[in-house]
């Protein structure tokens, strides 16, 4: 099931998040095993098999799309845009 974007949701904070998933998995971080997972080259590897995989950053963003229900990163760059569209477009409603 594809994680939801937060709310507002800007590349900024993508792509720090990206940078998260990239440091956490140099660390040895097991809580990055499912997102990495996403690779079509890890899928159902061996913990440790993960955790040596020379992950650049590109990939990490890979992995965050997919996670995210997307195919790639530019489908979530163009997901973030429309959201952030929508929201523009909203009307603000009055709060008394």
């Amino acid at each position: 099931m594809p994680k939801n974007l937060p709310p507002n949701p800007s590349m900024e904070y993508l792509r720090k998040e990206a940078k998260d998933l990239l440091e956490a998995h140099r660390r040895g971080d097991l809580s990055v095993l499912p997102i990495l997972r996403n690779l079509r080259d890890l899928r159902g590897a061996p913990d440790d098999v993960v955790l040596k995989h020379p992950l650049t950053f590109q990939a990490a963003q890979l992995c965050l799309a997919i996670e995210y229900g997307f195919r790639d990163w530019d489908g979530l760059k163009t997901g973030v845009e429309g959201a952030r569209a929508d929201a523009a477009a909203r009307p603000v409603r009055d709060v008394e």
